[in-house]
C-alpha cells in the first residue's frame, strides 16, 4: 500500500464516522422542527373571533394537538437519514480516485442541502393550497400563511441555497489541489451559512442544517484525501502491475 492510497483510505474512514456522528445530531435534534412548523403554522386553520359578532379579521389560528406534527417531524427525520445514507455510498464508491471524481464530491454539496429544500417547498405547497381554499377569508383580514413561509421559510432556504453553492466551489477547488486556502474559506462560511439557516427559522431547519454539514465536512476529507500533484502517484498505484520476463540464463 503506498502513501497516498493509505491517506485515502484513513480519509474514506473519517469521512464515514463524520456522517455517522452526522446522523446521531440528526435523530438527537429532530424535535427542534416542532416550533418552526407552528410558527409557519402548519396544521392550523384560522377561525373567526370576536364576542358579540364573530368576525374573521378578529380571528386567530386554531391549531391541533402535537400530533399533528408528527408526520412531517418523520419526513425530516427520513429525509436526513437518506441524504446520510446517499453520501455513504458514495464515498464508499469514490476510494482510490478522489481527486478525478471532483464533480461528484462537490455534488455531496447539493446532496447535504436537498432535505432543506424539499422540506421548504413541500411547506410551502402546503400553504399555498392552504390560501387558495381561504382566500376569501383572507381578504376580510385572516392571515395568509404564505405569509408565514415567507418569514420563517423563505430566509432559511436563501441562506442553505447560497451555502451549498459556496460549498460546491469550494470542494471542487479543493478536490482539484486549486486555491486551497480560498477553497477552505468558502466552506468555512457555508458552515456558518447553514447556522444562520437554523437561527432564521428559529432553530427549525438545525436537524437539516446538521445533515448538510456532516455531508460537506466528509466530503472536504474526500476532497483533501488526495494532495497536490500527487495525481500521478495515485495513477501509478492504482496501475495493474507487469511482470517481466526473465531471461533464461541457464547453460544449453
Amino acid at each position: 500500500m503506498t502513501q497516498e492510497s493509505a491517506r485515502a483510505r484513513g480519509a474514506r474512514a473519517l469521512a464515514l464516522w463524520t456522517l455517522a456522528l452526522g446522523f446521531v445530531g440528526v435523530v438527537l435534534t429532530s424535535l427542534s422542527a416542532a416550533g418552526w412548523l407552528r410558527g409557519l403554522r402548519f396544521g392550523c386553520s384560522w377561525a373567526a373571533g370576536g364576542t358579540e359578532s364573530p368576525t374573521v379579521a378578529d380571528g386567530a389560528w386554531s391549531c391541533g394537538d402535537g400530533l399533528v406534527l408528527l408526520m412531517p417531524g418523520i419526513a425530516i427525520l427520513v429525509l436526513g437519514g437518506l441524504a446520510v445514507l446517499i453520501a455513504a455510498l458514495i464515498v464508499l464508491a469514490s476510494w482510490d480516485r478522489v481527486r478525478e471524481r471532483a464533480v461528484m464530491v462537490a455534488a455531496l454539496a447539493i446532496l447535504g442541502a436537498a432535505p432543506t429544500v424539499v422540506t421548504c417547498l413541500a411547506l410551502l405547497r402546503d400553504a399555498s393550497v392552504h390560501d387558495r381554499t381561504m382566500q376569501e377569508a383572507i381578504a376580510a383580514g385572516a392571515e395568509s400563511r404564505l405569509a408565514q413561509w415567507d418569514g420563517f421559510a423563505l430566509p432559511a432556504l436563501v441562506a442553505t441555497v447560497g451555502a451549498a453553492c459556496l460549498a460546491v466551489v469550494g470542494l471542487w477547488l479543493r478536490a482539484r489541489g486549486r486555491a486551497l486556502r480560498g477553497a477552505a474559506a468558502l466552506v468555512i462560511v457555508a458552515l456558518a451559512l447553514l447556522l444562520v439557516a437554523a437561527a432564521l427559522s428559529m432553530l427549525g431547519t438545525l436537524s437539516l442544517g446538521l445533515t448538510a454539514a456532516s455531508i460537506i465536512a466528509a466530503a472536504w476529507q474526500l476532497a483533501a484525501a488526495v494532495r497536490p500533484g500527487s495525481r500521478e502517484a495515485l495513477q501509478k498505484s492504482s496501475a495493474p502491475m507487469s511482470i517481466e520476463r526473465v531471461p533464461d540464463r541457464r547453460p544449453e
